[in-house]
């Protein structure tokens, strides 16, 4: 393995480093779960004969995981000065980022399966193979989406201090709380926003005191899930470079 690294090395100078640095190991096993995670859903597709929830959760999942790839690139342009680049990655990253915790809604399908009847749990093993397959896939969203936003969350945090970087998180929030809203209710996509003007007027045509209640909560529960990611992720990356820094 130490052989292979130092030819690595040697082929591309710094390439171990930008691994690291930009991408890091968690991306990469994340990455791998997701492509396995395609693997089976395409499987599914073919040879389950049950082809929506397949077809659904894999194209959410793709979605969910485009924010991480953007903020890598923003992180990487910022990292070279490219700020004139780095803007647009940045505003992809917004457009795409509310997909990851859009994913919690796709739990509404599971009202396809019946689990329980007659005053007890159903014993209906491709009913619960369905739903421990949807949890998998909305995980490996949401985890993905966090890692996203703590990429970006850490690039204001350099550059703005932790004030703005703590706002930046509750604006980023509320935002994707009303576009979950915006995609399960309203049908609407990251990509209608080349349509403005009547994505606006639809936006407040349909603008109630339901639209506010729910995009509240779910501004509410990405912040809980964000927090609890960042703690995790924030207090494991120190463990890991603290000793790094000891040697140096």
């Amino acid at each position: 393995m130490k052989c292979k690294e130092n030819m690595i090395k040697k082929m591309f100078p710094g390439f171990m480093t930008n691994i690291k640095l930009h991408i890091g190991i968690p991306a990469l096993v994340l990455a791998a779960a997701g492509f396995a995670y395609f693997l089976l859903s395409a499987a599914l597709i073919i040879f389950g004969g049950f082809r929506f929830l397949p077809r659904v959760m894999a194209w959410n999942l793709f979605l969910a995981m485009l924010p991480l790839i953007f903020a890598i690139l923003v992180r990487l342009l910022v990292g070279r000065r490219r700020t004139a680049f780095a803007v647009p990655a940045g505003v992809l990253w917004l457009l795409f980022f509310p997909n990851a915790p859009y994913m919690i809604t796709d739990l509404i399908h599971l009202h396809l399966f019946e689990y329980y009847g007659s005053g007890m749990f159903l014993q209906d093993f491709p009913a619960w193979a369905w739903l421990f397959y949807m949890i998998t896939g909305i995980m490996l969203g949401l985890i993905t989406g966090m890692m996203s936003l703590e990429v970006i969350q850490e690039e204001v945090f350099r550059r703005r201090g932790r004030r703005a970087a703590c706002l930046m998180v509750i604006a980023v929030s509320l935002i994707s709380g009303y576009a979950v809203y915006i995609g399960r209710f309203l049908r609407l996509n990251s990509w209608d926003i080349i349509r403005p003007w009547s994505l606006v007027q639809r936006l407040i045509l349909d603008f109630e005191g339901f639209a506010a209640a729910f995009s509240c909560m779910a501004a509410v529960c990405i912040l809980l899930i964000y927090g609890l990611f960042h703690l995790i992720y924030a207090a494991r990356r120190q463990e890991c470079y603290d000793p790094i820094q000891e040697k140096g």
